[in-house]
């Protein structure tokens, strides 16, 4: 399995890009447990967005989060259509 961001650590947007790195196949079991991550980042953030302001910094390293795991689940996609 590949290495995910922990839901309850702040991380940089370079460190949340780095998660990848070096990823040699993609299986769908990779897929499925990013697609987990990301529901869980969402719900995170919706719920984070309803108590404080959008600009918050943990908001918005809330979304950050929730970019560079989508970034990451694109690049699976893409990785697994072009081994197909």
């Amino acid at each position: 399995m590949g290495k995910y961001i922990p839901l309850n650590t702040m991380y940089t947007k370079s460190q949340c890009n780095q998660s990848y790195c070096g990823r040699e196949m993609v299986s769908l079991g990779d897929l499925k447990e990013i697609l987990n991550v990301i529901e869980e980042l969402r719900e995170k953030l919706s719920k984070m967005s309803r108590e404080k302001a959008l600009t918050d910094h943990e908001v918005v390293a809330a979304s950050q989060m929730l970019d560079a795991a989508l970034n990451e689940y694109q690049k699976l996609m893409k990785d697994k259509t072009n081994r197909s």
